[in-house]
């Protein structure tokens, strides 16, 4: 694994010798450049202060899943930093409209339930009797962060794999040229592969927020493996078919070969 992925950085032409690298070897891959892509959510996760919310910081405590609000003791304005959420804490007798500077992205609590607010709009409510019973303000709010930590991973993770998957796509049109001598499955294989030094520059990105064209520059960079790759695929064919216009041999070295050492070695080593 880390032969291949090293490759990409180094010796992009040799990524295709692991044209016959298995489909659980492939998807392992792909697996861990979706990770290296959504580090920096890891990162805010891990580093990002939130704030201590319980019955005593806001002045107010579930009673029989409903929210009950001392007098002189909570402010209706104070927001309480919950990763991207701000978090408020309201007595049903106020509403929304009394908040002032409610936050783009909020969770208010209010008698019942909590209000999902987004962009000034309601995006949904979520009754307390859905989580089985709540007795204080500190078990919601685990919950509620708990939410939040999964759904904010599972969303990066996904649009990340849309975004890679994109990538390699897109690269691999290129190699449509090759489709008489060697399958998409094993294009969509090898570009995978190459594909690295992309989500690297991606999770580089998503860390520092650099701008949007110094991203764009590098990745003129980052696409040097697949240009590399394209070559050396083009290189093989010729020494082997001479003119890749004539028909495709039956023994084509691409589509033919037997799996190369390195694949026996990885297969263990992973």
């Amino acid at each position: 694994m880390f032969e291949v992925f090293s490759n990409a950085f180094v010796k992009p032409k040799l990524l295709a010798d692991y044209h016959n690298k298995k489909p659980w070897f492939v998807i392992l891959y792909l697996f861990i450049l979706v990770l290296l892509m959504s580090i920096s959510t890891f990162v805010f996760l891990l580093s990002t202060n939130v704030s201590v919310i319980n019955d005593t910081t806001t002045g107010c405590t579930i009673t029989d899943n409903k929210l009950v609000c001392t007098p002189g003791e909570y402010d209706i304005n104070q927001a309480y930093s919950l990763y991207n959420f701000d978090l408020y804490f309201l007595p049903e007798t106020n509403s929304l409209d009394d908040i002032n500077n409610l936050s783009p992205l909020a969770i208010v609590f209010q008698g019942s339930k909590m209000t999902m607010i987004v962009n000034q709009s309601l995006a949904r409510d979520i009754d307390f009797d859905s989580f089985g019973g709540i007795e204080s303000i500190a078990q919601a709010v685990n919950i509620l962060k708990v939410s939040v930590i999964l759904s904010g991973i599972g969303l990066n993770l996904l649009s990340n794999l849309f975004i890679i998957l994109m990538v390699i796509s897109i690269s691999s049109l290129s190699f449509l040229r090759f489709k008489p001598y060697i399958t998409y499955g094993k294009v969509f294989k090898l570009v995978t592969f190459a594909a690295a030094p992309t989500a690297f520059l991606f999770a580089i990105w998503n860390l520092l927020n650099f701008d949007i064209l110094i991203f764009l520059v590098l990745m003129i960079l980052a696409y040097r493996p697949i240009i590399a790759l394209q070559r050396e695929i083009y290189y093989r064919l010729v020494n082997f078919h001479g003119n890749l216009k004539d028909e495709p041999n039956s023994n084509n070295t691409v589509e033919q070969d037997q799996p190369d050492e390195s694949d026996s070695k990885d297969d263990k080593e992973d």
